[in-house]
């Protein structure tokens, strides 16, 4: 071969000389030669692959870490929150909004936070209170609200027997003590389970008193004059109405049924504004 004026053999001369010097065919040697390039190629294109698979996931787990922070969370929450409340009412600005995140935690075991708001806007709270909405995280950025109660306490939530988790609010009242309302949730909502009611015992501690609800289609109304009593029986007190000293009197005529108390002698049954009492069974409008 001649090689005069050039600097630097081709490859393919190379593998001449090669296949010269140990004696073989030159073709057979380059085709070789070919497959050996070839699969130091496809060996560094899959390094490659590798590497920025590897870089790729680890800068993913990163920013998701991030997103899944509880400050991050919680930033993302309060700004979905505030855009859909200006879409809802273009005349509002930020400044008239006022959402009190009550409590955080992960109601349906899915790893995200859930969040327990009290609206106060103003324009949002009535005579009755501000409403308490739970909403639920579909997706970092993507909520859906599974409650809304109007003048609720700051909720409680337990973990029932199936695992799932419970929501405890107390919206009604017994004289001045508590009557829980349970709810527990069925395909992305909070439903009504029951009433709790401890007669003065804390929420954790009591023997519960377990009232399931009477749908309000089926609701019978109690007749005019019933007094109702503190606890499910003859001898207990009438209850008092709302804050003050007023009892049960026969004034209070719009009382509705709510829930039946095992055993069907009493049921539950709301007097005025969240204010419940017991009657039996016989002073029901049939």
């Amino acid at each position: 071969m001649d090689q005069r004026g050039r600097r630097r053999l081709s490859r393919r001369s190379l593998v001449r000389i090669a296949a010269t010097v140990i004696g073989v065919d030159f073709d057979m040697l380059w085709r070789r030669h070919v497959r050996r390039l070839r699969w130091l190629t496809a060996l560094w294109c899959a390094l490659a692959v590798l590497v920025a698979a590897t870089v790729g996931t680890a800068v993913w787990q990163q920013n998701t870490a991030q997103q899944r922070s509880p400050e991050q969370q919680r930033a993302q929450f309060l700004d979905w929150l505030e855009f859909e409340a200006l879409r809802g009412d273009p005349t509002a600005s930020s400044s008239d909004l006022k959402f009190n995140v009550v409590r955080v935690d992960d109601l349906d075991n899915d790893g995200l936070l859930d969040y327990f708001v009290i609206n106060e806007t103003p324009t949002f709270c009535g005579s009755g209170g501000c409403t308490l909405e739970v909403y639920l995280t579909k997706s970092p950025g993507d909520y859906t609200m599974a409650l809304g109660l109007l003048g609720s306490s700051t909720p409680r939530v337990r973990t029932a027997a199936d695992g799932t988790k419970e929501i405890a609010t107390t919206d009604f009242f017994v004289s001045r003590e508590p009557l829980y309302s349970i709810y527990s949730i069925q395909n992305e909502q909070f439903q009504l389970r029951h009433y709790e009611f401890c007669d003065g015992v804390i929420f954790e501690m009591c023997q519960r008193l377990v009232i399931d609800p009477v749908p309000p289609e089926n609701a019978s109304r109690v007749a005019n004059g019933t007094v109702h009593r503190e606890r499910p029986s003859a001898d207990a007190r009438q209850v008092t109405i709302g804050a003050g000293n007023s009892g049960s009197e026969s004034s209070w005529d719009d009382s509705v049924v709510m829930g039946a108390v095992p055993g069907g002698e009493w049921y539950l049954a709301q007097v005025w504004k969240g204010s419940c009492g017991f009657v039996p069974a016989s002073a029901l409008e049939r």
